[in-house]
Order: structure tokens, then C-alpha cells, then sequence
């Protein structure tokens, strides 16, 4: 526990956030009278003074005992008057965002600087703590700025590293002009929520099919209610650029139940114009030949076969009921019948996985040489198995021995050698995404053969194209492009509430999305 006194703001959440980049376990208690801190413990003070038009931003930090507080470390920085009065003026029309925003973001440079210089640790992503950098490399280009005047910018405002500069701005490179542009096209996700089993780091609203399987007809039937209705809509008056089909695991359902829902897309949607059409079969305990050759039929043009791990001993640690035998096996099944865009996903640091076993999966993966690899980085979300059970034994051995497993220390160096090798193997980065609780606080990169870059992948992340999500725990997100404003309509998360309400819901979503017109 860090507790925390505050002087000239409130911004307690803005700590937080910078405290459990170094510390990712730790809680914060904010202290209104600083004498009441307990001994042996750790205090943050972090004030903000305004003087002759100069913000000054301190941190501290104190070890605390019989009181007496000892200053550990501290970090002041000062934000630069405005010297265009013009500007001045244009700034404080700006309902006072602007200078709050600017506020938080000094308290947060003040403390992160405070610990990177207390830890010596060099975080690779400063105190970007958004799950889209690439977004502010764009919007820096389509503002005009230069290689070099974004890199100033992504380096001092953001203290981002040099090798992440690299990355996130190559990643924008490759994926820069494939961003939408045209406010009438739309995506499509559409989702099956069931699973053969739930893995311990899945976050996903996903159901193990064998005791949900007496819902998986009335959930097809809300589904393909939703699809018909929203269909006849968006058919009328929108393009249809991409097809996602996500999960859960799609394939998990039956063969009928998944050849009519197929069905139900290609008789309710045009799917004339679609430039990507994705399924997700990415358990391969899920995959055979009749359900490869219904996606076929239906235009399925890419599809994942996500294997996560190509070593046997972690696939059972993190419950998956396969071998990688059988990911290989289904991978050449799936070639063998005609698909030319796959995706294989694998993640870093992953429980008891060193870099010796990285290197097998990223060898093992290459030497399939699918067009598409996503490389994750091992985050401990909130609504995880995972997460659960070290909440479950916060102070309990079998916690720590679980958080042990996971190699902290060297998971840099195994995503470094993820990056060298694909790109030894001529596959570019061009999407990125981060999220919060990431071991090492890094990153996810999606890779590609030139050409085979993820469409749906880039829009969904850059949100310059609307998304519509249809089934449970989809998010509909409508990007007004003119006004650079987006919308969000979520749908119910659990199975009962989305099959209950779809009528009335779908009914709603449609005259959200008519904004749009």
C-alpha cells in the first residue's frame, strides 16, 4: 500500500495509473492530513503550483516510521508559459480541457520520472498508458508534422523509448493508408460467445459449450434475428467493407448450427462488396473439413488457427484440451482445402515459459509460415480465471507461485527476439494495441507478409470506421468521420439478458446507427 497526499489537485487515478506501471500489484490510500500515515510505509506527495504563469509539478516520495519521514526521491517539473498571447486567449475559450487535461498529464511526468529515477528502470512506454499509440502517430501526420517532430513529441511528452519510438511509428508506416476514409463504409462483427473450455487468461464474455450447450439454439435464434433486422438496414444504406466472425471460439457450435449461421449472414447480408471476411476457428479441437468447407462456400476469405503456445506443457497448464500435433494438423487441413490468409496467435509470457520456449513457438510458427502472427504479450485481466484466482489467494502461496511462474524479467528480451525474428522472416508490424496490466507493460503487435494485413485489425484500432457488433457483449461503435466523434452501443453481456431484450435492443442499436445518415 502507497498512500498518497495531494496538494493544488485531486488527481488520485493519475497516480494510481503511474504507480502500477512499476508496481503493478500495488493500491494507492489518499491521506487528507498527511500525519496519519501508519509507520513503516510509503508516502507520494505530488502538488501543483501556478506562479508568474508557470505550472510547477512536484513529487515526492517518503519512507515513513515512528514519525519521521525520510525523502527518498523527488522530481519537479515546470510547464512552459504560452508566449502567443493570440493562442492564449483561443486557449482559454477551450472550456478549460485543455488545461485540465494538461494538468494530469504534468502530475503523471512528475511521479513517473520520481520512480524511474528511485527504480534506475527504463519503461519502454513512459507514461503512455493508452491502448492505442499509433492513433497519436497518425493524428501527428495528418497534422502535417515531420519524422523527426514526432518523435520529439512521442520522446518528451510521453518519455517513450527509442525502440518503441521505432516500432509504433513503423507500424503507422504500414498501416497509414489502409485507414478508412469513406464515412458510408462499415465493418461488421458478429459474435459467438461458447468456447470448448475457457483458458485462465480469457477476459472474453465466453461460456464453455458442454454446459451451456442447451443455449446455443435460443442464442443462434436472437442472433439471427439481429442479423436479418440490422442486415436489411445496413444493407440499404451502408457499404459493407469487412466481415469479423470473433468469439469465444465460433467453430465451437456444431456443424448444422454452424452452417446455418453462416447461412444466416450470407441470405441477410451483401456481402457483394466485402473486402475481408474473417472467421476465428482458433482452437483447432474445433476445426474439421465440413466446417472449413461451409466457410469456403460462404466466401470466408482468412480465418485464425490460434495456437497461443507451441509447447504441449503450457497448452494443458492454461487449459487447452489439444496438442500442438493437432494445431499443426489443422493448419495444413485448412491449406490443403483452400485458404490462403491465416493467422496464428501467440502470447509472451505465459505461466511457467521461459525464452527457450518461445523460441520453439516462434520457430514452430514460421516454419508454417502463416500470412498473418499476432504476437500478445501476457496480461492479467480483470474478468480472468487468472486474475480471479490471485485476487482469491492475495496472500496465499499458491498467488505467489503463479505470479512467479510468469518471467518477468525476461520478457523484453523475449519479445525482442519475437521482433528480430519476423522480421528475418519479412513480416512487417502494422497494427498495435496495448492494454492495462500487461507484464512488462508492453505491447501486442500484429505481423503480415506485405499485402496480408488484417483490414478489420487496423479500422477496429484506428476507429475511423464504424464497427457494428452484433450478439452478446458486442460493442457497436459509430464513427462520425466529419465530426470526429464516435458512439458506442453495447449490447448485453450475458446470455440471458442479450436473448431476452434482442427485439427492443436491436430496435434501439438501428436508430443509433441512423444518426449516421
Amino acid at each position: 500500500m502507497y498512500y498518497v497526499h495531494m496538494k493544488g489537485h485531486d488527481y488520485s487515478y493519475e497516480i494510481y495509473e503511474i504507480l502500477t506501471i512499476y508496481y503493478p500489484r500495488e493500491k494507492i490510500c489518499v491521506l487528507n492530513n498527511i500525519d496519519e500515515i501508519p509507520d513503516d510505509s510509503m508516502l507520494i506527495t505530488s502538488s501543483v503550483k501556478e506562479e508568474d504563469g508557470k505550472i510547477e509539478f512536484t513529487s515526492s516520495l517518503f519512507y515513513c516510521n515512528k514519525g519521521k519521514k525520510v525523502k527518498k526521491q523527488e522530481y519537479i517539473f515546470t510547464d512552459e508559459p504560452i508566449e502567443d498571447s493570440s493562442y492564449k486567449e483561443e486557449a482559454q475559450a477551450l472550456d478549460k480541457a485543455y488545461l485540465k487535461k494538461e494538468i494530469k498529464h504534468g502530475v503523471k511526468i512528475s511521479l513517473f520520472m520520481v520512480f524511474r529515477i528511485y527504480t534506475g528502470i527504463e519503461i519502454p512506454w513512459g507514461v503512455l498508458v493508452g491502448i492505442r499509440p499509433t492513433k497519436i502517430v497518425n493524428d501527428l501526420k495528418r497534422k502535417g508534422l515531420t519524422s523527426y517532430e514526432i518523435y520529439k513529441e512521442l520522446k518528451e511528452k510521453y518519455i517513450i523509448r527509442d525502440d518503441r519510438i521505432k516500432l509504433v511509428t513503423e507500424v503507422s508506416d504500414n498501416s497509414y493508408n489502409i485507414i478508412n476514409k469513406d464515412k458510408k463504409n462499415v465493418s461488421l462483427y458478429i459474435g459467438i460467445p461458447f468456447c470448448p473450455t475457457r483458458c485462465v487468461y480469457c477476459s472474453f464474455a465466453s461460456y464453455p459449450i458442454t454446459k451451456f450447450e442447451d443455449y446455443v439454439p435460443k442464442y443462434l435464434d436472437a442472433l439471427n434475428y439481429e442479423i436479418k433486422t440490422i442486415g436489411d438496414f445496413i444493407n440499404s444504406n451502408f457499404n459493407i467493407d469487412i466481415l469479423y466472425i470473433g468469439g469465444g471460439t465460433p467453430t465451437s457450435i456444431n456443424n448444422k448450427d454452424f452452417s446455418h449461421f453462416l447461412d444466416s449472414i450470407t441470405n441477410n447480408i451483401n456481402i457483394n462488396n466485402v473486402n475481408e471476411f474473417t472467421v476465428e476457428a482458433g482452437r483447432p479441437d474445433t476445426i474439421n473439413a465440413e466446417k472449413l468447407k461451409y466457410m469456403i462456400d460462404s466466401g470466408v476469405n482468412r480465418i485464425s488457427i490460434n495456437p497461443q503456445t507451441m509447447n504441449d506443457s503450457t497448452l494443458k497448464r492454461v487449459g487447452r484440451n489439444h496438442t500442438v500435433n493437432e494445431i499443426i494438423e489443422k493448419y495444413h487441413l485448412a491449406r490443403d482445402m483452400g485458404f490462403k490468409n491465416i493467422n496464428m496467435d501467440m502470447i509472451i509470457g505465459l505461466m511457467g515459459e521461459n525464452i527457450e520456449h518461445v523460441k520453439n513457438t516462434v520457430k514452430s510458427i514460421l516454419d508454417l509460415s502463416p500470412e498473418n502472427i499476432t504476437v500478445h504479450t501476457m496480461a492479467l485481466k480483470r474478468a480472468s480465471k487468472l486474475k480471479e484466482k490471485l485476487i482469491e489467494d492475495r496472500d496465499k502461496e499458491s498467488s505467489l507461485s503463479i505470479l512467479k511462474s510468469i518471467d518477468r524479467d525476461n520478457i523484453e528480451g523475449m519479445m525482442d527476439y519475437v521482433y528480430s525474428n519476423m522480421k528475418k522472416a519479412e513480416y512487417i508490424p502494422y497494427y498495435m494495441y496495448r492494454q492495462k496490466h500487461m507484464v512488462g507493460n508492453l505491447e501486442n503487435v500484429g505481423y503480415a507478409k506485405k499485402g496480408f494485413e488484417c483490414i478489420y485489425n487496423i479500422q477496429m484500432i484506428e476507429e475511423k470506421e464504424t464497427i457494428i457488433g452484433l450478439g452478446a457483449d458486442s460493442v457497436t461503435k459509430m464513427v462520425f468521420l466529419d465530426e470526429n466523434r464516435i458512439e458506442r452501443f453495447a449490447n448485453k453481456k450475458d446470455l440471458d439478458g442479450y436473448i431476452n431484450t434482442i427485439e427492443a435492443n436491436t430496435d434501439k442499436k438501428i436508430k443509433a446507427i441512423a444518426e449516421l445518415l
